[in-house]
């Protein structure tokens, strides 16, 4: 099939239409030796002559008009392929559903997002807010390709991937009797109602064994739905709890203040998805933008 090469029929078209071998190099941006080269080996391969010189100029043979009418259709394909993957390249057509808690709807995901719209200029994104038991029922349902969570343990069928690490920190208002203390212990905690998410679940899990260690517990005169909720709730009620140091970082006021705990309660951020969610350059892409958003916003205290 060597008769067939694409880069041999391309120069030949080249110069059939430029009429010269300096032409055809112009519009290819190749040297004129590269061309007359893979002309004259062209020529060699289907044992036809395609050009004569005349008056300085080249003449195409009666093969070479009725193979420039041939390859055509070819070209036409060419350029169509051409032009799907610029299509695939830029995500036209393509979408990427997400769920997420809140907190990454707030903070990470504007990030990631602009940088995907860059790269995947056709990309279309959708967007929900989900606990993570939500989280996982949507993407086993095809309901949204991809999560971003505080997953707890592994779920059969799952793929999750590692994007950071999280550590609860204790937040209050400036004016609560606490502020002034330096590091929080969860005995000092306790003796104050708190503001929180959901008390049970993978927080729950997290704080709990502490909790039963130091022979404490945590009393709540507020439950937000959702963690990204606390921070606003602790300035609006004046009180104190613990929440991520995502949400910590990302809470900008004057009336709240941060202190880290006496222990270490860390816990992971994962991406979820499904061997059906998405392209493996978009997913990976995914992955790196939010790792690389959450280590710039996870501070330490």
């Amino acid at each position: 099939m060597a008769t067939f090469n694409l880069r041999r029929l391309e120069i030949f078209r080249a110069v059939y239409m430029a009429g010269s071998v300096s032409g055809a190099a112009r519009q290819l941006g190749v040297s004129q030796p590269s061309v007359s080269r893979h002309l004259k080996y062209y020529e060699q391969q289907i044992g036809l002559p395609l050009f004569d010189l005349v008056k300085g100029r080249l003449q195409p043979t009666r093969e070479a008009d009725q193979l420039f009418s041939a390859t055509a259709g070819v070209f036409e394909e060419v350029d169509h392929v051409s032009s799907v993957v610029e299509q695939l390249r830029r995500g036209d057509g393509q979408s990427i559903r997400v769920m997420s808690s809140g907190i990454f709807l707030s903070t990470v995901l504007p990030a990631v997002t602009g940088a995907l719209s860059q790269s995947w200029p056709g990309l279309r994104f959708e967007f929900q807010v989900g606990s993570g038991a939500a989280q996982i029922r949507a993407l086993r349902r095809g309901i949204v390709d991809i999560s971003l969570n505080s997953a707890g343990e592994p779920v059969p069928g799952i793929h999750r991937e590692s994007v950071g690490r999280a550590q609860m920190v204790v937040m209050m208002h400036r004016d609560h009797p606490l502020a002034a203390t330096d590091v929080i212990t969860l005995r000092e905690l306790s003796k104050w109602p708190c503001v929180g998410g959901f008390a049970t679940g993978s927080m729950g899990s997290l704080i709990g064994p502490h909790l039963e260690a130091a022979g404490v517990e945590l009393s709540y005169h507020v439950i937000a739905g959702f963690n990204y909720m606390v921070p606003n709730m602790i300035e609006g009620t004046r009180g104190i709890g613990l929440v991520g140091n995502l949400s910590a970082s990302s809470h900008r006021s004057e009336m709240t203040i941060v202190r880290p705990l006496n222990i270490d309660l860390e816990y992971d951020f994962y991406v979820l998805s499904t061997e059906n969610s998405l392209t493996g350059k978009l997913q990976q892409e995914f992955v790196d933008l939010a790792r690389a958003e959450i280590s710039r916003r996870t501070v330490a205290y």
